[in-house]
């Protein structure tokens, strides 16, 4: 796991918010870029505290790590270069440049910015930054949402979304007849982090059920509640007690991780 030294300000922002007046939710075409996970709909203010002081800016489509939304803000973390006397310091002075573990400039600095893990020679950064300034075409939940109020629910309509979010397969907690794939949690919410969605497809590789942490706009499918935020949608035809199977198979699941 990425880390050595860190120190990470607890923050609890733990109802999920994930419409943007801003930003059309369209689903991204086949020539879109990777997207891989939630980008800077910038350039963008960032705030130690909700509607507060801005200690940094980051540019248009910067890749962030993000806590669920509450009232429309949340925390957006992302990794950036450090230099030994900043890794000593744990903070990054006014006026310098943020770069990105790729080496490229992603934004700057205004106020002082306390590093909140540091590894190397990068580290985490964050701050409340308001819901709009990201773009809604890459939060996860919206496209997958979209999706499924669309019957996209075969492997096939789900492989472009797959690929531009890297989902993996899931390995650990198998299910009976299912395949899953999943991403995980931001590390902005948990150092160890747990899935944030696991897509589970029949034999036929119909979407049956999903998995997750942030809440889906959709009310054509039933939901249940798991543990530790976690949720189930039903999109497949399952029966009452293969659900009741499933739910007690992931809760067990969770009970026995960390």
């Amino acid at each position: 796991m990425r880390h050595l030294l860190y120190v990470l300000t607890v923050i609890s922002l733990t109802s999920c918010s994930n419409s943007s007046d801003k930003n059309d939710s369209k689903i991204p075409n086949e020539q879109t870029e990777l997207i891989s996970g939630e980008r800077i709909d910038g350039p963008a203010n960032l705030r130690d505290t909700v509607n507060g002081k801005i200690i940094f800016t980051l540019n248009d489509n910067v890749l962030v790590e993000t806590t669920p939304a509450e009232n429309k803000w949340l925390v957006a973390g992302v990794f950036v270069m450090l230099t030994p006397k900043q890794i000593k310091d744990f903070k990054i002075l006014p006026g310098t440049d943020l770069i990105s573990t790729d080496k490229k400039v992603i934004g700057k600095t205004v106020d002082t910015v306390g590093i909140w893990m540091a590894e190397d020679s990068s580290g985490l950064i964050g701050a409340y930054t308001y819901i709009d300034n990201i773009k809604s075409t890459t939060i996860p939940e919206i496209i997958l949402s979209k999706l499924i109020n669309q019957d996209k629910t075969k492997l096939s309509d789900l492989e472009q979304f797959m690929t531009w979010l890297k989902f993996e397969k899931y390995e650990l907690g198998k299910l009976p007849n299912l395949t899953q794939y999943f991403i995980y949690e931001s590390i902005v919410v948990d150092m160890s982090p747990r899935d944030r969605i696991t897509l589970l497809f029949s034999k036929d590789n119909t979407l049956v059920g999903i998995i997750h942490s942030r809440p889906l706009n959709t009310k054509k499918f039933q939901t249940y509640e798991l543990i530790r935020e976690h949720k189930l949608t039903i999109t497949g035809d399952l029966s009452h007690e293969e659900i009741k199977k499933l739910i007690d198979k992931r809760i067990e699941f969770y009970n026995s991780v960390d």
